[in-house]
């Protein structure tokens, strides 16, 4: 539509050429000659052909710094074919068999389009199938460009995936004299980037490539070509295959994993398993289809953030539970060894639909790793498009505490006898609570500690090493550090209820809901709370009545106004 609306478009003042069908100049194969005036300017050129014919439009005789490009439209304007470079050196040259009579357009243009300008002669040339539009020119032959061929001219790793974070395609060059060099990636006939441009001396060159084209889009997955050009002759090509690797979602097991809970899942306090969401971390849902890895407009669909709720799930804007885009909390016992079940993508999106990632390749099968990690050189087997690998994540911290796990995972192409990574990677990051042990589960039901619980004793316990010193940091915190003051007048509970004093009922979801029932507690509260506390983190505690007659009656803690001695500074 674009290039429909360009051919329609007036032609400017001091044009040598019109720009638009109208008045369009006849081309034949004497030749015409034109120039590129200005950035952005077009010439466009009329032409007769017959049904069933075959003809060649080429451009040659570039001066001025001129790189052609030349675009083929049918008689109802609608775009036919486009070429770059498939002349001699810069030049352009398409050839085609016409599938109905009439008027056909060849549209010459400069590659640049913010800067290019130049001089050329464009001429046409029938095959077969049509008598010649007049008695060819004399003309100098246009050089050969030689046969491509792979050598040590350009290097660079044959898979490569821009869409990976902080991607970045090295490619080096050795040139065997100075001269115009042109570093290109190709798709066929098409030029997609230029990542050299210009006078060079002999010797080493380096460049980079992001991915993108000319355009700023990432390149879809599929086969292109790197092109060393020297003085307008390729020296050097590799063929490159543009991959789409990543990752949908991780579920993590491993010995030492403890499951979870939120406590509050709706108004009334019902609970619900962390697991239940799904996978423990993941990136949003495609429009495309689930198994999609980009967004519908080719961007790589982003990591998801930390999720920061304590006590219920993650819901979506309906109230229902956000099932994708989530980094879930996560908990270990000390001395676990985690692992990680990743699920691979299965398609890509080149912004204009879905289609597959461009892998496996031959000879250059992939792998995955986490850094710090299992060594690549030790896995087996290679990956495919959403399968799911399993791998053992690096040692845990050997203290307790909250803290942000951060994992880096990298793919890797084998290339010769060896293992690469390509470039850049997928960066995770994950709420981490590491516990004393297993809770049990005659102290919190299904031995899952609450989310909401763990997270404020795990600030009280952060640095201990043993259940024992989680203990009495627990029994620090409930007396010290959240507010509670004892009830010195009647020594009434708040927080706990129920007939047995040795397994004391206690209202933890209105205690975690900022003190609901307020903060002048009793000793039972408190060792109700020292007991349950502890528990989220792994450490076995119970309570005990000794009775009314013992020797601690000073401690004010127990309930008297008469008593002097303070229990923890309160």
């Amino acid at each position: 539509m674009l290039l429909a609306l360009v051919l329609a478009a007036p032609a400017a003042a001091q044009d040598d050429h019109p720009n638009g069908t109208n008045g369009a100049n006849a081309l034949n194969s004497g030749g015409v000659s034109g120039r590129i005036e200005r950035p952005g300017d077009i010439d466009v050129f009329r032409f007769a052909a017959v049904a069933g014919a075959r003809y060649r439009i080429e451009t040659t005789d570039l001066g001025g710094g001129m790189d052609s490009l030349l675009d083929l439209h049918a008689p109802d304007r609608s775009h036919m074919q486009r070429d770059d470079d498939g002349g001699a050196g810069y030049a352009s040259r398409i050839e085609f068999t016409a599938s109905v009579s009439g008027d056909h357009y060849a549209v010459v243009s400069h590659y640049s389009r913010t800067s290019g300008v130049g001089t050329y002669r464009v001429r046409l040339e029938v095959l077969s199938g049509a008598p010649s539009t007049s008695t060819p020119a004399p003309t100098t032959p246009a050089p050969t460009t030689p046969t491509p061929s792979t050598s040590t001219a350009i290097s660079a790793l044959p898979l490569f995936d821009p869409k990976l974070s902080g991607a970045q395609l090295a490619v080096s060059c050795q040139l065997p004299r100075a001269g115009d060099v042109r570093l290109e990636v190709r798709r066929g006939s098409s030029r997609v980037a230029t990542l050299i441009s210009g006078n060079r001396q002999a010797g080493a060159l380096s460049a980079s490539w992001d991915g993108r084209d000319a355009q700023g889009l990432f390149a879809a997955p599929g086969s292109y070509t790197l092109r060393l050009r020297l003085d307008g002759s390729t020296i050097g090509e590799q063929g490159l295959e543009v991959v789409r690797v990543g990752i949908l979602s991780m579920t993590f097991g491993g010995a030492g994993r403890v499951p979870l809970t939120w406590h509050r899942a709706s108004s009334w306090g019902s609970r619900f398993p962390v697991d239940r969401v799904g996978p423990a971390w993941s990136v949003p849902s495609s429009q495309l289809g689930a198994d999609v890895l980009d967004a519908r407009d080719g961007s790589p669909l982003p990591t998801p953030a930390l999720y920061q709720g304590l006590a219920s799930p993650p819901r979506a804007s309906d109230g229902s539970v956000l099932q994708r885009g989530n980094s879930l909390p996560l908990a270990y016992a000390l001395g676990g060894q985690p692992q990680v079940s990743l699920a691979l993508g299965a398609r890509a999106s080149t912004g204009s639909g879905a289609v597959g990632c461009n892998y496996p390749v031959a000879n250059h099968p992939l792998r995955v790793a986490v850094e710090g990690g299992q060594r690549v050189s030790q896995m087996s087997g290679e990956l495919t498009p959403g399968s799911a690998v399993t791998l053992d994540l690096p040692a845990l911290p050997s203290t307790l505490g909250k803290r942000v796990q951060r994992y880096r995972f990298r793919f890797y192409t084998r290339v010769g006898n060896g293992w690469q990574a390509l470039p850049g990677s997928i960066q995770t990051e994950h709420t981490l609570y590491t516990l004393a042990g297993q809770p049990a589960s005659d102290l919190l039901p299904n031995g899952r500690p609450w989310v909401a619980a763990l997270d404020l004793v795990s600030g009280w316990v952060a640095g201990a090493r043993t259940s024992a010193q989680a203990h009495d940091l627990v029994t620090a915190g409930v007396n010290g550090q959240v507010g509670l003051r004892y009830d010195v007048n009647l020594g009434a509970p708040a927080y706990t209820g129920g007939f047995d004093l040795h397994a004391p009922e206690l209202d933890l979801d209105a205690f975690l809901a900022n003190q609901a029932n307020g903060r002048v507690v009793n000793c039972l509260d408190c060792g109700a709370l020292v007991n349950k506390l502890s528990a989220m983190v792994g450490s076995r505690t119970q309570v005990i009545v000794v009775g009314w007659n013992f020797n601690l009656y000073w401690l004010r803690g127990i309930g008297y106004q008469s008593f002097t001695a303070s229990l923890f500074g309160v």
